[in-house]
């Protein structure tokens, strides 16, 4: 353990895991680059590393909430990812960990937009789509934005790309003006 942080595991393979997570975890967070789940991550690559488990690769979990409990705890929890069963169970992680940031930025641009500030929330969307481009619903979102904001020459080549991809998302644009979500204009 160290200073805001501890590591355990069960059914290490040797006693050398516990102190190689350690001294990753520490690596990570002096580097100053990234965060908590970053660094976590950073500890279960090394714990890998330094033999794992004793049973071998199958499940991997990451969850990371606030140091104080808000009234509403499960508004507290920042990342909770589960791998049940994979072959290779941290590279699944940091996959999903990486898709939950580009929703994370396609939500801060759902907030910015709701506030007004029409241009940094259209820079989250496509932060979001660039970080997830074969999430078709990311760059749909984006483009049903500049849609309704009356900018068509910048959301029809957007649209163009989500529907070559997955054309169901076509279906979705023509639910919305009913659903009150986007200007109803043909």
């Amino acid at each position: 353990s160290g200073e805001g942080f501890s590591v355990q595991a069960n059914m290490m393979l040797n006693d050398g895991v516990w102190p190689a997570m350690a001294a990753a975890y520490r690596a990570a967070q002096a580097s100053g680059q990234g965060d908590l789940a970053d660094w976590m991550m950073a500890a279960l690559d090394a714990a890998q590393a330094a033999g794992g488990d004793l049973r071998g690769r199958q499940s991997a979990c990451l969850k990371v909430v606030r140091g104080q409990t808000p009234a509403k705890p499960w508004q507290g929890v920042l990342v909770d990812l589960r791998v049940e069963d994979a072959s290779d169970p941290l590279a699944e992680l940091r996959r999903l960990l990486h898709l939950q940031r580009a929703y994370e930025h396609m939500n801060t641009g759902d907030a910015l937009l709701g506030a007004g500030e029409i241009e940094q929330a259209l820079q989250a969307y496509r932060a979001a789509a660039q970080m997830a481009p074969h999430v078709a619903e990311l760059p749909f979102w984006q483009a049903v934005t500049l849609a309704d904001l009356g900018r068509l020459e910048e959301a029809l080549p957007i649209f163009a790309q989500v529907f070559a991809a997955e054309p169901q998302w076509a279906e979705m644009l023509r639910r919305l003006p009913p659903a009150g979500l986007l200007r109803d204009d043909p």
